[in-house]
């Protein structure tokens, strides 16, 4: 069965080459056939009849006695019938070329896809072919169409016309993110993980920049060149982190004219290398510290204050623990009967403990900001005749009772979380009456807590 062909050139030229790495288009083509009338023979026969009824009227008028007269009269009367026969077919003929039949692929139920090309289009068939729409698809640009075949064109039988057709190519991806970094470590190498970029189809331009970052394409290699990349290809990104904490390095990543950039920002400085922690609770007025019984058979009630340091520390850990206290108005350091630290977990240290009897003398036992510190050069005197005190605003000195005589230094909460709440307990042991006013007070106490990650 004869039908409208196709005959595909294929031409290993640079727009067929450069086509292939394109989106491919699709062009569609649908037509309606005209029949073709053979109107040649009856228009020369109409012809024919009208030249002879034309000789045959000016025959008979020039010879009407003539015994051809009536031969001459019935060829005219021929012809005449013979150009009204043959003007008759012509009108009809005619008006089957202008009343067409649409046939949409009329041996072929589908219209026309075509694929391939540069093509040529050739009409083998009887009859006219009227292009009705001429569509083209696929690409994701506009595409670049040219050719002769166009809708409203026309073929006669044997005739041709021609398609080429591309995609304009697509340079530009869709938009690209990244996946920023924070709390890298200092000086550290952060690579990202391999993006590919979509909604392009022909080969673009790719490049990085920012301090220290680099690029590569489907891992050939790290550069900070730019280079070019295709549809498909992963890209691949990288940076050193900055040698300062909370700081941000940058690297903006540009493919067809699409950017994004890949931060990194490292840790702000650790809470826990911060410099020491120092908490202090002040009393006002100042935290009375009740005589104990005459006697001295039993201690006086015990006061207590509290540090609360916050669960911001609660990952950190104790390096090391001092202790500053502010006490006035002891007037017999037999009085001060105890002095404990208690850690969050309820561990404790005895920084101050006198022993009833200890001294003789009615001297001025106030601690004027005294620190408590493992560190210290020596420990406080538990004579107050010897000269020693009344003590000096901001001495320092280890734990009143050392080991062996308590067992703990204040190291002991070494490695400990400091975070949560610290109690400083003390009580007086001795009652003179009042008559030397021994009757203290417990203005302030300060923790101080180095700490590590």
């Amino acid at each position: 069965m004869k039908n409208i062909r196709f005959l595909f050139w294929t031409a290993f030229s640079l727009t067929c080459l450069s086509s292939l790495a394109w989106a491919q288009p699709t062009v569609t083509i649908t037509y309606r056939l005209s029949h073709v009338v053979p109107v040649m023979g009856t228009g020369m026969l109409l012809l024919l009849g009208i030249v002879l009824s034309l000789i045959g009227v000016l025959w008979s008028r020039r010879n009407p006695n003539s015994s051809h007269g009536k031969l001459v009269a019935n060829l005219v009367v021929v012809s005449l019938l013979t150009s009204v026969i043959s003007a008759g077919w012509l009108v009809g003929k005619a008006q089957a070329v202008i009343a067409t039949t649409d046939y949409l692929m009329s041996e072929n139920p589908n219209p026309i896809v075509m694929t391939s090309f540069p093509a040529i289009l050739e009409n083998d068939l009887d009859v006219a072919a009227l292009m009705t729409s001429v569509e083209v698809s696929g690409c994701l640009t506009a595409p670049e169409y040219s050719g002769s075949c166009e809708k409203g064109l026309q073929i006669f039988s044997g005739g041709t016309c021609s398609i080429n057709t591309v995609c304009a190519p697509d340079t530009t991806p869709d938009a690209f993110t990244f996946t920023d970094v924070t709390d890298a470590v200092v000086s550290t190498l952060i690579t990202h993980a391999d993006i590919t970029p979509v909604g392009y189809d022909s080969a673009t331009a790719v490049s990085i920049a920012g301090t220290a970052c680099q690029m590569n394409i489907n891992a050939a290699g790290w550069t900070t060149v730019g280079a070019n990349v295709s549809p498909t290809q992963a890209i691949g990104v990288r940076t050193t982190s900055s040698a300062s904490q909370a700081t941000t390095v940058n690297c903006t990543l540009t493919v067809g004219g699409v950017s994004d950039v890949f931060s990194v920002t490292t840790a702000a400085a650790s809470l826990c290398a911060s410099s020491p922690l120092v908490y202090t609770t002040t009393h006002s007025p100042a935290l009375l510290i009740p005589n104990g019984p005459s006697s001295g058979s039993s201690d006086g009630p015990i006061i207590t204050s509290t540090i609360n340091v916050p669960a911001t520390y609660s990952a950190c850990t104790i390096t090391d623990v001092n202790v500053t206290l502010n006490i006035t108005k002891l007037r017999f350091s037999v009085d001060l009967k105890m002095g404990i630290v208690t850690h969050p977990d309820t561990s404790a240290v005895t920084i101050i403990h006198y022993t009833p009897g200890a001294d003789s003398g009615a001297v001025d036992t106030s601690f004027p900001g005294i620190v408590f510190d493992d560190q210290a050069a020596g420990k406080l005197s538990q004579n107050a005749d010897d000269g020693s005190w009344p003590l000096t605003t901001g001495a320092s000195f280890k734990t009143h009772n050392a080991p062996p005589a308590s067992g703990l230094l204040l190291s002991s909460f070494n490695g400990k979380s400091p975070s949560g709440s610290w109690r400083f307990k003390i009580s007086d042991d001795y009652n003179d009456g009042g008559s030397l006013g021994d009757t203290g007070t417990l203005n302030s106490w300060t923790l101080t807590i180095a700490i590590s990650p």
